[in-house]
């Protein structure tokens, strides 16, 4: 077939068969110069998609940041004291950092057929026939799931048993699974073709980004000042009697916990750090309810 045409296209009506072939000229199309630049350059001809990436992509910040800031929140002493047998047990404390990673998988394996159903309230067989009701959209989507990770978020922060710990980790990978599935998909709509794969490629940067926050960023010195509240131990009067690390006792939630709690470092030195999460996540809600949007 010669360069530049497309191929036949073949009619019938009856036993007549009409063959009518069109014949379009390519030749010095350019499509950077009819969508404009491409790459990351391109970025910052469109405001409107740009600011949208940014405030869209805080999903993979939340992602980030909630598989961080364990890493700081379980070297607290206050958190031992309230979860002995995470603090001590190691086979557990793994399960308890990967459970975010695990319930993630599942809530993106789950939100590609949530995303593109379409729910009937009241149905009729119409509007089955036509396919009316209400479509969940990427928005939507978007923004039930940020809902999701607020409440997971809220479960983690005042979680007084491992229970609510555990739950709460749980219901915030799902939501951040399911935004990580639907964040690029949504950007991928609303962008041309030369700026694509730089705005998704945008997503996992803000998890890589949310990781070095909650680990060696300005939650770092947050997770440090938090720690002194009250003090930097548990019990002050009370000694060590935890194994030996670098030849010094280290602190055992079992035995080095006074009968009444912590007398020094208080609860807040852990489950402020867990919490500041929610508030990005505050944002985000807020954006993506106001924005106006190309997709439902």
């Amino acid at each position: 077939m010669p360069s530049g045409s497309r191929p036949s296209v073949a009619s019938s009506k009856g036993h007549d068969v009409v063959r009518e072939e069109e014949r379009y000229d390519f030749s010095g199309l350019s499509l950077g110069q009819m969508e404009g630049r491409v790459g990351f350059r391109g970025l910052f001809q469109n405001s409107y998609v740009l600011g949208t990436t940014c405030f869209a992509t805080l999903g993979g910040f939340l992602f980030g940041y909630d598989q961080g800031v364990v890493s700081n929140v379980l070297v607290i002493e206050s958190f031992g004291a309230a979860f002995p047998d995470i603090y001590m047990n190691a086979t557990l404390k793994g399960w308890f950092v990967s459970t975010l990673l695990l319930s993630a998988w599942f809530g993106c394996l789950l939100n590609g057929p949530i995303c593109d159903k379409v729910y009937f309230l009241c149905p009729s067989p119409d509007d089955i026939g036509a396919n009316r009701g209400l479509q969940i959209g990427r928005k939507r989507n978007i923004m039930c799931n940020v809902v999701i990770f607020l409440l997971g978020s809220a479960l983690q922060t005042g979680a007084t048993s491992q229970g609510y710990l555990f739950g709460g980790r749980a219901v915030a990978g799902l939501s951040v699974g399911a935004l990580t599935h639907v964040v690029p998909m949504y950007l991928a709509e609303i962008s041309s073709a030369n700026i694509r794969g730089s705005l998704v490629a945008l997503q996992q940067l803000t998890i890589t980004f949310g990781i070095f926050v909650s680990c060696r960023g300005p939650t770092v010195w947050l997770a440090y000042g938090t720690s002194h509240i009250g003090g930097t131990r548990c019990a002050p009067d009370v000694p060590y009697t935890g194994p030996l690390l670098n030849g010094s006792p280290t602190f055992d939630p079992y035995h080095d916990v006074p009968a009444g709690g912590c007398t020094g470092q208080t609860q807040a030195s852990w489950r402020i750090p867990v919490g500041f999460q929610m508030l990005p996540a505050l944002v985000y809600a807020h954006f993506i309810r106001h924005m106006t949007s190309l997709l439902t």
